[in-house]
This record gives structure tokens, sequence and C-alpha cells, in this order.
């Protein structure tokens, strides 16, 4: 029963996952959690929270161009907290309509130092934002030296305006993924800043 129940267990994670891929660009900062029940004398997973942030609701999207649709679909995918850095290559490779493994070679063919530290970025990608003393960003994890200082001296106001700034950047430059990724990194900031400004006002 043990190696039937696991099975099922596997095939039941596969499929939320591919889910996740599927949706994540239609989403900012997916994630989600598990609600546990009892079955059997068993602690069983019994249904599952989903998590996002809400759309502006002053945003129209009926006049949105292909190009705009594109870059906010990537920037989506890349601030899903629930999927590992392979699994946003998936999401890219399906939202784009391209040969899988396409993102993962195109990125690391850029960038080759970080397929060393791929591990690494994994788990830099998972980062609980409550929990704000984990996974410190530094001026590194920027690939604009200078944007990373500014990023990482503001206040919760200037990083909102970083943000925006970086955004209107990413949609000019039709899904930059340079700019995708400064945009993810200094959103995970503001998150990590607030999560710390709400616990110390409890």
């Amino acid at each position: 029963m043990g190696a039937i129940r696991n099975t099922r267990k596997n095939k039941r994670r596969k499929i939320l996952k591919d889910a996740l891929i599927e949706i994540s660009p239609y989403f900012t900062n997916l994630n989600y959690t598990k609600n546990y029940g009892t079955a059997n004398g068993h602690r069983v997973v019994v249904s599952y929270t989903f998590t996002f942030e809400p759309e502006n609701p002053k945003k129209n999207t009926t006049y949105s161009t292909p190009e705009e649709i594109l870059s906010e679909g990537l920037v989506n995918i890349d601030s899903a907290i629930c999927l590992t850095r392979k699994d946003k290559f998936k999401a890219i490779d399906k939202f784009l309509k391209q040969k899988h493994g396409t993102a993962e070679k195109e990125y690391f063919a850029v960038h080759p130092e970080e397929k060393e530290q791929e591990k690494t970025e994994d788990d830099k990608l998972n980062i609980d934002v409550w929990q704000p003393s984990r996974g410190e960003l530094t001026i590194r994890d920027f690939y604009d030296r200078e944007l990373g200082k500014k990023v990482l001296e503001a206040n919760i106001p200037k990083l909102e305006k970083i943000i925006a700034e970086i955004l209107e950047q990413v949609r000019n430059a039709k899904g930059n993924m340079q700019l995708v990724a400064d945009y993810n990194k200094t959103l995970g900031l503001l998150q990590k800043k607030k999560a710390i400004e709400n616990f110390e006002n409890k």
C-alpha cells in the first residue's frame, strides 16, 4: 500500500506543478500553501490555498500590445514564488511556445558562470518573505552595480518607485530578461523590508 500511496502522491504533485507552470504567466507572486486534515488516522493534504498579488483595478488590458502582454507574462513567471528556476524555464518555453529547454539553454549561454551555482540560485528563488533574516540580497545579486547600491539603500517608498521604473523599462524592452531579473530581485527586497516593518510594528 505504501508504494501505491507514494505513486498517487507523486502524480498529484506533478499535476499541481504542471498546472502552476501553465498559469504562472497570468499571476504576480503566485504561491500556494497546503491545508491538512486527517483520514484513516493519517495526516493528509485536504486542499490547497493559492495566493497571488491582486491586479490593479485601474489597469486597462483591453488595449495592451502583444509586446506588453509578453513582457508582463515573463515578469509574472519570474515572480512565481512556488516555482524553482527549472520550473520557470519550462514556463517560459510554454508561454513563448518554443521547444522545451530553449529558455534554459539561452540563459546559460549568456550567463555560463551561473551554471555552477544553479542549486544555490534555486534556493534563493524560494526565500520565505516572512523570515526576512534569510537570503539577504547584496549588490552582486544585481546585474547593474549602481542599481544595486541604489536599491539596497532605499526605503520602502523609494523601492516602490524604483520597481515601477524597472517595470516600465521591461515593457519598453519587450521582456528583456536581465531587467526582469532586476525587477524581481528588487520586488523581493521590498517584500522583505515590508515583512520586517510589519513584524516590528506588532
